[in-house]
């Protein structure tokens, strides 16, 4: 699918952290010592805490390299998994969290020894101990890019294979005990070439929906590329969608109306500029979106937030007339409008992979920093404070919901009892916590199916102290925050 003039496909910059100010950076940290650490992706666990998983630059193999801290950023451990006995060269590209509390990193190894390249997940327990480790060797070329948790306890793990069938696209499915389920490749016959998937997610009919890039149906450049499956990974659906130049998609996030919100880069304009596409349910194209720069730009991740989407990766902007790259932050509206823009580095390259949403509305950012660490490169994280464009509340509609919303919390400080009411635009696997300042869960409300329609709930706040809680509603892939004040 093609899409629009260039003219409506940009973005203009001067539209950026005006009517609202981004958050402030409360913290940074950096992790790895004089060896070269990449970071390459990162997840915020049910226990909020932070794993960080990627490579390292041993003294001959490139090792897969695991770091797990608490939610202040101190290391509580690391793990570094690899062959020095085979020169290969290993790294982990993609890690979740399973419904068990393990993680999963998927990744490739390539064998110098014998010239092939494959894929493995590792399955590793709070405590970073090895449950089990897969490899899939078939002689030619497989890799995973990422991986998500099933409600089954299970993970399906995505990415690309060229042998024995050199279809491209490629998805795993893994029970939570390492036994593999099954496994599917997708080819186009009207699309030669390549085909490989950087981000896959569950859908709430079971299926799957798988985002990427792929050789466009012209045969000259790529396209980003978007896949649906049913829940036993069988094709349904397929698109593509780019502007005629090369546009490779990394990240992928379910919009609230089941649609999807694929980001990446396009070289339309130079070498490559932020470029995103919002797509229904069907997989027919919305709108689209170009921010032009003057430094390379990359999105490589996208999250769901309140009346927007928050849309991470690297680069730098005509304005600010740096020759390297940073961690370069964007909050939009529904519609991909920029409401602000930031950047976080220093004198040299920043490479920005992950961004992870807290229960109260504020960020942690995720990547390799060349200015902070001991070495070339180390991981990076970064703690920001609450975005206020989160803070906006948006009323409900007293018809049937078009969309996922919460209303303002009543009464709000309040003593005894506060009310939540919210609105379900589908059937939804719903759960409703409270947090507390410090992120630690105090309380549970709800967890179960919930149908679309309007929905209320109280919170009477027994056994809490008085202070700031926070009230998060999540609906499949869909979430959303309340701050309430509790007073005594």
């Amino acid at each position: 699918m093609w899409g629009l003039p260039v003219i409506l496909l940009l973005a203009s910059l001067a539209l950026f952290g005006i009517a609202i100010a981004q958050p402030d950076s409360l913290w940074s940290r950096a992790y790895g010592d004089n060896h070269s650490d990449d970071c390459i992706d990162a997840i915020l666990t049910s226990r909020n805490e932070y794993v960080l998983a990627g490579g390292r630059l041993s003294l001959d193999p490139y090792d897969v390299f695991i770091v797990k801290t608490d939610s202040l950023g101190d290391t509580i451990w690391t793990r570094t998994f690899g062959y020095p006995e085979d020169h290969s060269w290993q790294v982990a590209l993609g890690i979740c969290e399973l419904t068990s509390d393990n993680y999963v990193a998927v990744g490739r190894v390539d064998d110098r020894d014998n010239e092939t390249i494959y894929a493995f997940a590792v399955c590793l327990n709070p405590e970073g101990d090895s449950l089990w480790w897969l490899s899939f060797d078939y002689q030619g070329r497989q890799e995973f890019f990422d991986c998500f948790p099933t409600r089954d306890g299970g993970v399906v793990c995505a990415g690309q294979s060229y042998a024995p069938d050199p279809n491209g696209a490629w998805m795993v499915k893994i029970s939570g005990e390492g036994e593999v389920l099954w496994e599917q490749s997708y080819g186009d016959p009207d699309a030669p070439g390549f085909e490989e998937i950087w981000s896959v997610v569950q859908r709430e009919d079971g299926g799957y929906a798988l985002a990427g890039n792929a050789t466009s149906y012209e045969g000259v450049g790529r396209d980003f590329y978007l896949l649906k499956t049913d829940s036993l990974g069988n094709e349904e659906w397929r698109n593509h969608y780019g502007s005629g130049a090369n546009e490779t998609s990394y990240g992928m996030t379910e919009t609230p109306d089941g649609g999807f919100l694929l980001v990446g880069y396009s070289t339309l304009l130079d070498n490559g500029d932020f470029y995103y596409v919002r797509v229904d349910s069907e997989g027919e194209m919305m709108w689209e979106r170009l921010l032009e720069a003057n430094y390379g730009n990359y999105c490589w991740d996208v999250k769901v937030v309140e009346n927007g989407f928050i849309l991470a990766g690297s680069g730098g902007t005509i304005e600010r007339n740096r020759n390297h790259e940073e961690f370069y932050i964007i909050r939009t509206d529904m519609e991909g409008e920029p409401i602000w823009t930031t950047f976080y580095g220093g004198q040299s390259n920043e490479d920005c992979r992950s961004i992870m949403v807290h229960p109260d509305g504020s960020y942690a950012i995720a990547g390799s920093t060349r200015s902070f660490g001991e070495a070339s490169s180390n991981y990076w994280l970064v703690r920001t404070g609450v975005d206020p464009a989160n803070s906006i509340v948006t009323l409900l509609d007293p018809a049937f919901p078009s969309q996922f919303v919460v209303g303002a919390s009543y009464p709000n400080p309040f003593n005894n009892s506060v009310q939540l009411s919210y609105s379900l635009p589908r059937s939804s696997q719903t759960s409703i916590r409270i947090y507390d300042q410090l992120g630690k869960q105090v309380a549970e409300l709800y967890n179960g199916r919930l149908q679309a329609g309007q929905h209320s709930l109280n919170w009477d706040g027994y056994g809490q102290n008085s202070g700031t809680y926070f009230i998060r509603v999540d609906a499949g892939t869909m979430m959303a925050t309340q701050k309430v004040t509790l007073v005594k």
